[in-house]
């Protein structure tokens, strides 16, 4: 045999080594195979079970509910005292008003003429029962001096007369003077209309809301101005219709104010006696215990009112 040349033997043992490590590399693969099919072969294993701690059965425990809120002061609105055209309005929203000053004024012309007529209604009452007056004294008189007269100075029938006649002025009379004082009381209401044609601030505070303008014609009672009087603070809130029963007048609660950061007590001032169609809430009005721990509260502010038995934020 021939020796074998030494580039040669280098050249089988290169090709003995890339032989070794493709076995290698195709026995590795096959095993990851064989493992991957024995493992999807065997039945999957069941969840460990889990238990449940057992709740007692009971109410739902509910959060505090709050009602939204906004500080107010307290409102007056001047309505139209009869109806007619509304002659000037001197103030806008914003404008500052003291007590009594005046704010406008409806035509006072037909309240004018109404009154003079009632004026003279009552002067013709009055001189009916002054004619009256003298009539009943007159056959007061008369039958005084048929009572007098020696007996059968005058038959029972003129006697009788006399007394018809007495009885019959004092009861005109009566009547008269009834007329009387139904006309002093028209004139009277007259004369207050008259009066209420000029529009006066019932207190010191500031216009918020100015619903006309000068010139129109008004009806009896409509809204003309609404005013915010100087005075405390309070909070007007919104009761959802399925939460009336929660919100009573004079009940305590919790007032929250971001605007100060804190929360203090007040009292329900009053509940509107209807839901609003609209929103279906049920407007009320809450007042602080202590006016010292709401100084600086801005009228406009949000709020958000809880009944006492919640527990504030």
């Amino acid at each position: 045999m021939a020796p074998v040349q030494a580039g040669s033997r280098g050249t089988v043992r290169g090709g003995v080594s890339s032989k070794v490590a493709w076995g290698l590399a195709l026995a590795g693969a096959l095993g990851v195979a064989l493992w991957a099919g024995a493992r999807s072969s065997r039945p999957a294993e069941a969840p460990p079970a889990v238990t449940h701690r057992a709740v007692p059965a009971g109410p739902a425990r509910r959060e505090p509910r709050g009602f939204v809120g906004v500080a107010v002061s307290e409102s007056v609105e001047i309505r139209a005292p009869f109806e007619g055209r509304l002659e000037q309005l001197t103030v806008r929203p914003g404008d500052a008003v003291a007590a009594g000053a005046e704010l406008g004024r409806l035509d006072p012309r037909p309240v004018q003429q109404e009154t003079a007529m009632a004026e003279a209604r009552l002067a013709a009452a009055e001189a009916e029962v002054s004619r009256l007056e003298l009539e009943t004294r007159e056959a007061g008189e008369t039958l005084a001096r048929y009572l007098r007269s020696p007996a059968g100075a005058f038959s029972e029938q003129e006697l009788a007369t006399a007394r018809h006649q007495e009885q019959s002025a004092r009861i005109r009379l009566t009547a008269a003077q009834a007329q009387v004082r139904e006309r002093r009381a028209l004139l009277a209401q007259s004369r207050q209309r008259l009066e209420e044609a000029t529009l006066r601030a019932p207190g010191a505070g500031k216009v918020v809301e100015r619903r006309v303008d000068p010139g129109g014609w008004v009806a009896s009672g409509a809204l003309l101005l609404r005013l915010l009087r100087e005075g405390p603070v309070q909070v007007r809130f919104a009761i959802p219709e399925e939460a009336l029963g929660e919100v009573r007048v004079g009940s305590p609660v919790w007032v929250e104010l971001p605007s100060l950061g804190r929360t203090v007590k007040g009292h329900v001032r009053e509940v509107a006696p209807e839901v609003d169609a609209a929103s279906r809430m049920v407007f009320a009005q809450a007042a602080f215990e202590a006016q010292g721990e709401v100084e600086g509260l801005v009228v406009g502010t949000a709020a958000r009112v809880l009944p006492h038995g919640a527990q504030a934020r």
